[in-house]
């Protein structure tokens, strides 16, 4: 009683676990799947790395490229928020995100 759906299904969640990661991209037909998945495997080291207490501050940094316009939402100065862009890796974070983007856009053609 096991079709091709559930047993696919069941060999994808194995993957999953085996590979500790959250995100799982199918249908392997596509010739970019592994690396966006790869990506995203990264995405989510990132991701794990942050508190949530640094969300709002994570947030603005990404959406926003003036470390003075996100130190005087924050109450920081320049130098501060530069530090934590450094040590909350938001430069790598964009960069994964913008190729997943252009892999995901490709892919789609």
């Amino acid at each position: 009683m096991l079709g091709y759906g559930l047993t696919r299904a069941r060999e994808l969640l194995s993957a999953l676990k085996r590979e500790k990661s959250r995100v799982l991209f199918s249908p392997d037909s596509l010739p970019r799947i592994k690396p966006i998945n790869d990506l995203f495997h990264v995405i989510t080291l990132l991701y794990d790395r942050w508190k949530i207490e640094d969300y709002r501050l994570i947030y603005d940094m990404i959406n926003r490229d003036a470390n003075e316009q996100v130190g005087q939402l924050h109450g920081m100065n320049a130098s501060q928020v530069w530090k934590r862009r450094k040590t909350l890796e938001i430069k790598e974070y964009q960069l994964v995100r913008q190729t997943i983007m252009a892999l995901a856009g490709n892919a789609a053609q």
